[in-house]
C-alpha cells in the first residue's frame, strides 16, 4: 500500500518536532529507560519510513504503558500516512480521552477527519477550537484555510492564510495556495504577488508544480 503523500508535515520534515515531543513528554519517570530507548528506535524507523517495524515496537509499548502518550501519537501518524484513517482517528481520539486539550493530537485528528471531504465542516470546527486555545498555531491556520477553500468559504480561507503567513516553515505553500485562491476569485493582481513570491523562492519548475494534494494530504 502506497503511503499518503504529505501536505504537512511529512515523516521526515516533522522528525525534529516529534523528537522534541518525545523528549518533552516522553521522559516520564514512570516509564522504564529501556522503553524510552525503544521509543527512540521506533522514531528512527519512522523517519526511515519503515512503518511496519516502527509500529511493531509502538504497539508493544502502548500495551505495556497504559497512559504514555508519545507512542500513541507516533502510531496514529503511521496509521494516517498508510491511509488507515479510521484507525488513526481512533488513536487520536483515544489520546484526547486521556488528555482532552493535547494540541498535537487535536491537530492530527483534524487532519485525519479532513481526509473525508464530507466531514470538512467537522474539521473546520475542530481547527477553530484549536485556534481559540492557541491563536498562534500556524499549522492550524493553514489547515483551516485549506478546509475553508474546499468548503467554498473564501473570506474565511483568506483570513487564515494571512495568519499562516506569519510562520516560516510552510511559507511557500501558504503563498502558493493563497495565490491560487485569489486567482480563482478573479483577483489576479493580488494573486500575482503571492504566486511570484513562491516562484522567486522555489527551485525552477517547483512553483509551477506546486502542491497537488488536498487539505488531507491525499
Amino acid at each position: 500500500m502506497k503511503p499518503v503523500p504529505s501536505l504537512l508535515p511529512c515523516p521526515i520534515l516533522c522528525s525534529t518536532a516529534v523528537a522534541l515531543l518525545l523528549c518533552a513528554v516522553g521522559c516520564s519517570p514512570s516509564v522504564d529507560s529501556s522503553d524510552k530507548r525503544r521509543l527512540m528506535e521506533a522514531h528512527k524507523n519512522y523517519i526511515r519510513q519503515d512503518f511496519p517495524r516502527s509500529r511493531s515496537i509502538l504497539l508493544d509499548l502502548i500495551e505495556k504503558n497504559d497512559d504514555w502518550i508519545p507512542p500513541r501519537i507516533l502510531n496514529g501518524k503511521i496509521l494516517y500516512f498508510t491511509r488507515k484513517f479510521s484507525g488513526a482517528e481512533n488513536q487520536f481520539r483515544n489520546i484526547l480521552s486521556m488528555e482532552p486539550d493535547h494540541p498535537y493530537a487535536q491537530q492530527w485528528l483534524a487532519r485525519t477527519i479532513a481526509t473525508d471531504p464530507g466531514r470538512t465542516g467537522e474539521a473546520i470546527k475542530l481547527l477553530k477550537r484549536i485556534l481559540d486555545r492557541n491563536p498562534d498555531d500556524i499549522t492550524a491556520h493553514y489547515l483551516l484555510a485549506r478546509c475553508a477553500t474546499r468548503a467554498e468559504k473564501p473570506r474565511l480561507a483568506i483570513s487564515h492564510f494571512k495568519d499562516a503567513l506569519r510562520g516560516s516553515r510552510i511559507l511557500q505553500k501558504t503563498h502558493l495556495e493563497l495565490g491560487r485562491l485569489l486567482q480563482s476569485l478573479g483577483l489576479d493582481k493580488r494573486a500575482d504577488k503571492h504566486l511570484h513570491w513562491n516562484s522567486d523562492h522555489n527551485s525552477p519548475g517547483e512553483a509551477q508544480k506546486g502542491d497537488k494534494s488536498n487539505v488531507s494530504g491525499k
